[in-house]
């Protein structure tokens, strides 16, 4: 796994509009096999990397399939979890399956169900679920968004509270 960046402070939209160039630049990294249990891994790894402190850490996992490589994907986000962090997701439907690996990305029960039992957890973990690929801009926004807001929330209620109120 190869980041695209390591940590990166955005301050204004000047930066988040060079970080959003990256991202576009980047290459599709793809090998035929999905360790959701190695992307919690190795970005519980890189926390440790940071100069800032963060008052929440949070992993985002975005798929349209299961775990099906390295260790059991509930191992690393129970672990993860038990550190303190909030692990989302983006579940992304995909209604054309690979050949022989139909269950990989249509689990029973549906890959929304998948992720709620085995991917997300911790402090208001959610789960959006996207309905295809082009939907998923738009679904990444809105996770950003409500991300943003749950940190808000929180800080106007500690705000609140040490007010009195």
């Amino acid at each position: 796994m190869r980041p695209l960046g390591y940590w990166t402070e955005i301050r204004d939209e000047e930066d988040a509009g060079s970080m959003a160039a990256a991202i576009l630049a980047a290459p599709r990294s793809f090998m035929g096999r999905t360790s959701i249990s190695a992307a919690i891994d190795f970005a519980m790894a890189h926390f440790t990397k940071s100069k800032w402190q963060a008052g929440r850490r949070i992993i985002d996992i975005s798929g349209d399939g299961t775990n099906n490589s390295g260790r059991a994907v509930t191992e690393a986000r129970d672990q993860a979890i038990s550190q303190g962090v909030t692990i989302n997701g983006l579940a992304i439907i995909n209604d054309k399956p690979n050949l022989g690996y139909s269950a990989h990305t249509q689990p029973p029960g549906g890959l929304p169900l998948y992720y709620r039992q085995n991917v997300i957890g911790g402090p208001n973990a959610f789960l959006l679920v996207v309905q295809d690929f082009n939907s998923f801009a738009d679904a990444m926004a809105q996770k950003l968004a409500k991300e943003i807001d749950v940190a808000r929330t929180a800080a106007f209620k500690q705000v609140s509270l040490l007010a009195g109120n």
